[in-house]
């Protein structure tokens, strides 16, 4: 996986993820000079090894070694929905507004369908109509 040039490496695929820089602080590389800090985003309880803005920017996707993914709202810098992992999240990307990819520690991916409803939101294992599976449903191979 390529690492986007404008917010960074979203995504790592190494076993043991790299020592957190900036603890929770999301601030594109374009506007570091310029700009400084745009926003600390407050809420996990271990470092943070991997983030990603959605392809809109209103939303961003943390991945933690506190075991949790959290969707966070740019414009608040409140989290909107979170999901835990079995092992620390190492990983994670956008796949649409919608769709989030994870990896953790274990090298378990995760699909997950964010769902917005009256205000709240949700991390939800994303369940293919063809497959009838989800990403924590689905065994290892042999």
């Amino acid at each position: 996986m390529r690492p986007n040039p404008r917010f960074g490496n979203s995504c790592r695929a190494s076993p043991k993820p790299p020592p957190a820089r900036g603890f929770g602080r999301c601030r594109p590389r374009s506007t570091r000079r310029a700009q400084g800090l745009l926003r600390t985003l407050e809420g996990h309880s271990h470092p943070v090894y991997g983030m990603a803005v959605s392809p809109d920017g209103r939303r961003a996707v943390s991945a933690s070694s506190d075991r949790t993914l959290k969707v966070w709202d740019l414009e608040t810098g409140k989290p909107l929905a979170t999901f835990s992992c079995d092992y620390p999240a190492s990983c994670c990307t956008f796949a649409g507004a919608r769709m989030v990819v994870a990896g953790d520690s274990s090298g378990r991916l995760h699909f997950l369908s964010l769902e917005l409803d009256d205000g709240t939101a949700i991390l939800l294992p994303f369940r293919s109509p063809g497959l009838g599976a989800t990403s924590s449903e689905t065994s290892d191979p042999p």
